[in-house]
């Protein structure tokens, strides 16, 4: 039987993602409303298994920064994702001091992984400022419940039929992460800074709002850095051949990254545990590795790898300095 310490694991967290996203994509389809962002309506089915009231944080920051948004800080003349900045910003500061606390009172586990929930509630507020209030909560609540029930199901199917071990990779992750940041509000703010910078300057984003930290944390460790570029280029190859021989675009594009971007993470860390290579690479952040493969890989995708990636390139190294500069070194 399936306990309920059993569903936070690593496994269940990327099919939760999966089912998700395309949840996401085809309620954007059938009804014409985004439900919050494609990641949204696994995030939530995460975080509950986190820590429910971790999750009614993040939902209750989101119409917190969307007030606060409408009434002080939006403009007509902002560019089309400067809002987004500007959310993520807000999210990052009335977010992480919540997820500090409950990581100090064990209400939240104490991982890199769980602060991926601090950037949702900017997704969301963007939408509620784009599409309104109760078309993406209607949107959000349909979509959870259906990626709730298909995971149940998944599950059920996979455990009890076909006897699926979803708690594997857990028992060969180490006690600690091989990516430790001091000061992680102030290095997120930083990339964030750091990005609107590089957007207002070439009309880009340069790789989502928040992966570079972890990336530059990636690429400090020879090991983890090579196989972390190694899933960029071949998640970013992967979408290029489906475009060609389909029509993905938009939102069914950055799903399918997302796919191919877990895919290629389990695939390695299988492939690693079948070599008898006791530490996987990404040890502890698999949620953010798997972002931040999907971010590049899009942002690539949308504006084109070479006009794109040495923005990259500059904002990933800003973060190494930055990393060492607080003393962030990865273990």
């Amino acid at each position: 039987m399936i306990t309920s310490i059993e569903f936070n694991t690593p496994e269940i967290n990327r099919i939760i993602l999966i089912i998700g996203a395309f949840t996401a994509v085809n309620y954007k389809d059938r009804r014409g409303v985004i439900p919050g962002g494609v990641i949204v309506p696994g995030f939530i089915v995460i975080l509950m298994i986190l820590s429910p009231l971790w999750c009614l944080a993040v939902l209750a920051s989101a119409y917190a920064i969307y007030a606060i948004y409408n009434k002080y800080l939006k403009r007509v003349d902002h560019r089309r994702r400067t809002p987004m900045y500007i959310l993520a910003g807000l999210s990052l500061v009335l977010t992480y001091p919540v997820a500090l606390l409950y990581m100090q009172i064990g209400i939240l586990p104490t991982t890199l992984d769980s602060l991926s929930g601090t950037m949702i509630p900017a997704v969301i507020a963007l939408s509620f400022s784009r599409q309104g209030v109760s078309g993406v909560c209607k949107g959000m609540a349909i979509t959870t419940a259906v990626t709730a029930l298909i995971t149940a199901l998944v599950l059920a199917f996979g455990h009890w039929i076909v006897g699926g071990d979803f708690n594997y990779l857990n028992s060969y992750y180490q006690t600690g992460e091989s990516i430790h940041f001091n000061v992680r509000v102030l290095q997120f703010l930083v990339c964030l800074l750091i990005g609107y910078l590089i957007y207002r300057h070439t009309e880009m984003r340069a790789g989502g709002y928040m992966v570079a930290p972890i990336a530059a944390g990636l690429l400090l460790q020879p090991l983890s850095g090579i196989v972390f570029i190694t899933g960029c280029l071949l998640t970013y190859l992967a979408i290029k051949l489906v475009s060609c021989y389909s029509l993905i675009v938009g939102l069914r594009r950055y799903a399918t990254g997302l796919l191919y971007s877990i895919i290629y993470v389990w695939g390695v860390e299988l492939l690693f545990i079948k070599l008898g290579i006791r530490e996987l690479p990404f040890q502890g952040n698999h949620l953010f590795v798997v972002i931040a493969i999907m971010s590049y890989v899009n942002d690539c995708t949308l504006h084109g790898a070479r006009k794109v990636a040495p923005w990259m390139l500059i904002s990933i190294l800003a973060m190494v300095v930055c990393l060492v500069l607080t003393g962030s070194i990865p273990t």
